[in-house]
């Protein structure tokens, strides 16, 4: 039996890889401090446009070379700064030239605007990213 994959799914899979190659890279090459660590992992969790998949906490890690623990810290740690202060000032001492990448490979695999979130399933806060010019809570 010979099974075939349709070209829109196969086009998909593609973008997804790439994603992925391309935050690996990043990870090696742009991320220098603890601010970009936590903003990079902050910003890959999620939400995306619908041709980029949401990276778990795990593939963080995995791409980070981090412990599951020192990712979920950075998710924790961002969601409550949003949440007392309303901003993340954490995210805001990161690196522009980082921030400006994941939007160039953001826009690559499917458009959207980099949103930095920081979330569970019973509590999501969205807040921009410091560049950003939508509105605290904007929906994608």
């Amino acid at each position: 039996m010979k099974f075939m994959i349709p070209p829109e799914v196969m086009a998909k899979i593609v973008k997804r890889f790439h994603w992925r190659l391309a935050l690996a890279d990043m990870s090696r090459n742009l991320i220098e401090t603890e601010y970009d660590e936590h903003f990079f992992a902050v910003s890959t969790h999620g939400p995306y446009p619908k041709d980029t998949q949401i990276l778990s906490i795990r593939s963080i890690a995995k791409i980070l070379g981090r412990s599951l623990p020192a990712a979920q810290y950075h998710l924790e740690e961002h969601k409550e700064l949003v949440l007392l202060d309303g901003v993340c000032g954490v995210c805001q001492q990161a690196s522009s030239e980082l921030e400006r990448e994941l939007r160039r490979q953001r826009d690559e695999v499917g458009g959207g605007d980099l949103l930095v979130i920081a979330g569970n399933t019973s509590l999501m806060v969205v807040t921009p990213c410091p560049s950003s010019n939508l509105g605290p809570n904007a929906l994608p």
